[in-house]
Parts: C-alpha cells; sequence; structure tokens
C-alpha cells in the first residue's frame, strides 16, 4: 500500500496501532500490509514495539521521528541503601524490559538532593564512598542518556575559560567546529587535539606539547569523546 501520511493518521498491522502522525508529511511511503487510517488520538494506544517492521524500514522510521521509534531510558528512583546494586523493584522493571533496546540505570533522588547541599568537592566525595558510590547519579543519568542519544563531548579550553560541546559520535571535525561556530566548519583548516586521557595525565597544554602528545588533524579526523580541540580557520 502506497499512501501518504498527514496529520491524524495511524499505521495498522491487523488491530494493533504501531505509531501515529501529529504533523504533516508527504512523502510517499511502500507499507506492503500495513493499514494507515484516519484517527482520534483520544482512543489511539500506542505499544512500543517495531518487531513487525522488516530491517529495510530503518530509513523510513528515522525520517519519521516517530515517538514510538524512539530511546527509551529507565530511571528507577530507590531509597539510599538501594542505590548501588537496585531492589526487587528495578529487577522487576529490568526482567520487563529485557527484550527492548533500553536502558535501566538507578538513582537515589534524596541522596542526590542531599549531594548539592554539601559545599565542597571533598564533602560530596566523602558522602559518596560512604554510599558506596563512586560518582553521583546525576552523571550516570548525563552519561547514560548521551549513550542511548549516540552523543559526546569535546572540549575547547583557554586562558578565560574551558566549554564542553555537545556532538553526535562519528561526528568529523569540521563538523564538531561547526557546532561552535558555522564559520568554523566552513573554513575550517584543522585541529589541534589533545586527548583527554593526556590532558589528565599532564596536567597542562605546555606538559601535553613539551611530551609531544599534542596532534594536528585535518577534515577526515573523526572526534573522540573529551577531546580537547583547538580549531584553525579561515573565511
Amino acid at each position: 500500500l502506497v499512501q501518504n501520511l498527514k496529520t491524524n493518521q495511524a499505521i495498522f498491522a491487523g488491530d494493533e496501532v504501531v505509531a501515529f502522525f501529529t504533523t504533516e508529511n508527504q512523502e510517499e511511503v511502500d507499507f506492503d500490509t500495513y493499514e494507515i487510517i484516519d484517527f482520534d488520538t483520544n482512543c489511539i494506544k500506542i505499544e512500543h514495539t517495531w518487531d513487525i517492521f522488516a530491517k529495510n524500514d530503518q530509513a523510513i522510521r528515522e525520517d519519521f521521528q516517530l515517538i514510538t521509534n524512539k530511546p527509551v531510558l529507565y530511571v528507577c528512583n530507590v531509597d539510599e541503601n538501594s542505590a548501588v546494586n537496585g531492589n526487587k523493584y528495578v529487577d522487576q522493571v529490568r526482567e520487563l524490559v529485557k527484550d527492548e533496546d533500553a536502558e535501566v540505570i538507578i538513582l537515589s533522588v534524596g541522596a542526590e538532593a542531599d549531594i548539592t547541599e554539601l559545599e565542597s568537592y571533598e564533602e560530596r566525595q566523602v558522602f559518596l564512598e560512604d554510599m558506596g558510590l563512586t560518582e553521583p547519579g546525576s552523571a550516570v543519568l548525563i552519561r547514560a542518556a548521551y549513550k542511548l542519544l549516540k552523543l559526546q563531548t569535546y572540549f575547547t579550553a583557554g586562558v578565560k575559560e574551558v566549554r564542553a560541546w555537545t556532538i553526535n559520535i562519528g561526528d568529523t571535525a569540521p563538523k564538531a567546529a561547526g557546532v561552535i561556530h558555522t564559520d568554523f566548519e566552513k573554513g575550517f583548516i584543522r585541529a589541534e587535539v589533545i586527548a583527554f586521557e593526556d590532558f589528565s595525565n599532564f596536567g597542562s597544554e605546555a606538559k601535553v606539547k613539551e611530551a609531544g602528545k599534542l596532534r594536528v588533524e585535518g577534515k577526515e579526523y573523526i572526534v573522540k569523546d573529551g577531546d580537547v580541540m583547538h580549531f584553525r580557520f579561515n573565511v
């Protein structure tokens, strides 16, 4: 079946609604045995499953930005005593979603609130160690969300400030530069790159240079998570 998909239409496989559209889309799509009908959004049950779609429909699903095709992150709020390994309820959630392409993390909101009230980094670390944790749950949440969305971070560092920039995993150096300003991407010449591990080990840009760890990369360089970068460009 080839049919235009428009606002207030749903895709059915038998009696099951598998997706709905809330914005107009005039692309012609061959869904073969799938039935597309008008519907009332107040009466639709959406199932988070895409097993009925063949693998070659992946591009179609991405083009339409379907709600039911979005990645899912389950965040389990637990008491402080369960912040490390979770509890029986977390286990039930994991069992429930084991066949989904989703991630489950544990977060103790009460403990997180207490951590934010501590004034120094040292106090926060002692609090975490007493709980058996190495980092706040908020950091785990951010990292899990980035992973699920296929995002990563690179840094620019100067005398006045250090900035973190969010890019897609797999972005090239020019694409990453364009996040700062489109002129950086258009006029990209090269990027001076320091791996995060090297910067952490040597402690400063000067010492990284002395150790010969600063690299010069061109347009084809794939940016790594945590890279510290300085761009050369001309427009």
